[in-house]
């Protein structure tokens, strides 16, 4: 928990897993990373990283919040709560 990123980054393996197994893979996405305003919560969420274009293997590498909530907004709920549900307590 006291690692050097927050707990919250061992999801993106989730989202990534959900991603490959519902038939979409993670590596052929890219994004141009920044910041996503998320309009419900009010507020921004910054990348770890400056904008750049990302791959998979870098926004893992960098712990690159925006590519994964892009990611998982490609993918969809369904899938990443599928993935979730196959993870054992």
């Amino acid at each position: 928990m006291s690692g050097v990123y927050q707990p919250g980054s061992t999801f993106k393996l989730i989202t990534a897993l959900a991603g490959l197994r519902s038939g979409v893979s993670p590596a052929d996405s890219a994004i141009h990373d920044g910041t996503y305003l998320v309009a419900t919560m009010l507020s921004t969420i910054m990348a770890a990283a400056p904008p750049a274009e990302f791959d998979f293997r870098a926004a893992i590498e960098q712990s690159v919040n925006t590519y994964f909530i892009n990611f998982g907004l490609q993918i969809g709920v369904d899938a990443i709560a599928a993935e979730c549900a196959s993870v054992p307590p």
